[in-house]
């Protein structure tokens, strides 16, 4: 359920106490809930600019994250969740694999929603992480009647590893990224945009791909749930992101 009217605090831009140091603060919103009341406690979405991103020990867990998100996921739900926890961290040095794990949820719940049949981008994304295929390799889907757990692993691979294109790469995966780039936050726009294009400022990208999707990730690790999380336009009015393809 997604707020019906919110009130910008202009006067919450958090000097976040525990944000790192060199990054700019998120903005603290206050929204308004479905039932009428107005939030503002730290479960709110905030509005991450510049290179701010939730600090790893501040993130939800994956099995907290499974409890926050399973019961919008639909009936794969059981074997996306299983298939995540069967992949290790690509890179022990940034996140060990329980904290990989709540990663690849969060991006899997930016990406469909936990929807392992979605067809995106005019049918040229396919699969849990919307990964766009090119140069003749087959994607990785499923019949709308469901998945089976392999189907899904695959699909997990293809976002996690990153796929080839007639021998050569073509679209690396969030763990090349995370190998390539200085934390989690550059990689998730590298992933979305195939690369950093201003890394003082993560919320920089191209016209086709998404504004707000660091921003939107790192809510998601924060424990913002699919019924908590605003709409395009909310983002768009309230925190500045435009909405891809505008």
């Amino acid at each position: 359920m997604y707020p019906a009217r919110v009130f910008l605090l202009l006067n919450s831009i958090s000097i976040a106490l525990g944000a790192p140091s060199g990054q700019t603060p998120g903005l603290a919103v206050r929204q308004t809930r479905g039932n009428g009341s107005e939030t503002d406690e730290p479960g709110s979405y905030k509005c991450l600019k510049g290179t701010s991103f939730p600090a790893v020990a501040d993130w939800k867990s994956f099995d907290e994250l499974k409890t926050i998100n399973q019961p919008s996921m639909g009936k794969d739900a059981q074997n996306v969740l299983k298939a995540i926890q069967s992949f290790s961290t690509p890179n022990q040095a940034i996140l060990d694999t329980n904290q990989f794990h709540a990663l690849i949820l969060a991006q899997v719940m930016q990406e469909t929603g936990g929807s392992a049949t979605l067809v995106g981008d005019g049918g040229e994304s396919h699969g849990l992480l919307q990964v766009k295929l090119q140069n003749g390799e087959s994607p990785v889907s499923c019949a709308s009647s469901g998945c089976t757990y392999s189907d899904i692993v695959k699909m997990l691979q293809q976002g996690i590893n990153g796929h080839s294109g007639n021998g050569s790469p073509q679209a690396p995966g969030i763990g090349y990224w995370l190998g390539q780039t200085q934390g989690v936050g550059p990689a998730l726009r590298s992933y979305n945009t195939g690369s950093v294009p201003d890394p003082s400022d993560l919320s920089v990208a191209s016209q086709y791909s998404t504004e707000a999707y660091v921003s939107d990730v790192g809510n998601r690790l924060n424990g913002i749930g699919p019924e908590d999380f605003p709409t395009k336009e909310w983002l768009r009015d309230n925190c500045g992101f435009k909405i891809a393809g505008t």
